[in-house]
């Protein structure tokens, strides 16, 4: 989180630590309320609005925050208060023809 926040305008290092945070999320349960508590949403918020139009950051937010937010109705909660389903819409619309940032 802090080599994003350090580098937002790098779309490798916001690649990187999206991907990178949905490994951690698909594999270690136990780091979901840390993740969200360190401002994980936020960050990968703001990859997404920060290179809308790359679709490997694209595709690794949308990842991160499905894997963040999958068995948590809490996290889910918080991403819907935060405005991440709108960014995932947005994702989606400027990347139709990107399955990857679709599924």
């Amino acid at each position: 989180l802090a080599a994003m926040r350090h580098h937002i305008m790098s779309e490798p290092v916001q690649e990187a630590g999206c991907v990178t945070l949905a490994n951690i999320c698909y594999t270690h349960r136990t780091l979901h309320a840390p993740i969200v508590m360190q401002g994980g949403i936020r960050h990968i918020q703001l990859a997404i609005r920060s290179h809308v139009s790359n679709d490997l950051v694209q595709r690794a937010a949308c990842g991160a925050i499905a894997n963040l937010s999958l068995r948590y109705d809490d996290i889910r909660k918080q991403c819907v208060n935060d405005g991440v389903l709108k960014n995932i819409i947005n994702a989606m619309s400027a990347h139709k023809e990107e399955v990857e940032v679709r599924e």
